[in-house]
């Protein structure tokens, strides 16, 4: 799953709060998260959450990926992206074998600094979102059909519009085929990153 702000992403959060199981003593559980850099407190996070659902925890893994939270900072040049990828993939194979040996990874037992990221309440209608759609919109909708939220709503011209419980996964941003979706003033000139293994 991936980091947010060093720890679990809202949608991620409310899921495990709203999750009940059963019959699920002395299984094996095991986090790998994607990252920036590293996974902050995001360990401690679903090590807490767990817990208080009475589920073991195994511990966690790492896996560096392009950093595509752009508000703070900028996708990599594209040689630097090919090099993280192929790491990545290195660091899967070793996540692959540990876990098919049942070795632990990084268990943190530590209180969070927070137990998940807040999912944002944005209104384009109310203007408290700063996500928006600028001139190079062509309404073709990819925004508002992926939105795992479902906050994206579409306007009598077909342009985006937010409104609801935002993860701040920044999908729409990233996916948009020309750069149309904008945060406020942070992305403008920035580039944009989407997996080249991953098709919609």
């Amino acid at each position: 799953m991936p980091v947010f702000a060093g720890t679990l992403p809202g949608i991620v959060g409310l899921f495990l709060e709203r999750l009940t199981l059963s019959g699920y003593a002395g299984q094996y559980v095991y986090g790998v998260f994607t990252c920036g850099e590293s996974s902050g407190f995001e360990s401690a996070a679903l090590n807490a959450a767990l817990s208080a659902k009475g589920i073991g925890y195994n511990g966690s893994f790492d896996v560096v990926m392009p950093d595509n939270f752009i508000v703070w900072s900028d996708v990599p040049p594209q040689s630097r992206i090919d090099t993280i990828l192929a790491d990545a993939d290195r660091m899967l194979d070793e996540i692959i074998a540990a876990v098919k040996s049942k070795t632990d990874g990084r268990i943190d037992a530590s209180a969070p600094k927070m137990p998940y990221f807040p999912l944002q309440k944005v209104s384009s209608k109310d203007g408290t979102s700063k996500l928006f759609a600028d001139d190079k919109c062509t309404a073709c909708g990819l925004c508002a059909d992926i939105c795992p939220m479902s906050v994206i709503k579409r306007d009598t011209d077909g342009k985006p519009q937010w409104d609801g419980n935002c993860t701040m996964c920044f999908a729409c941003l990233h996916r948009c085929p020309p750069m149309a979706i904008q945060h406020g003033d942070d992305t403008a000139d920035k580039g944009r990153y989407v997996n080249p293994n991953i098709t919609l």
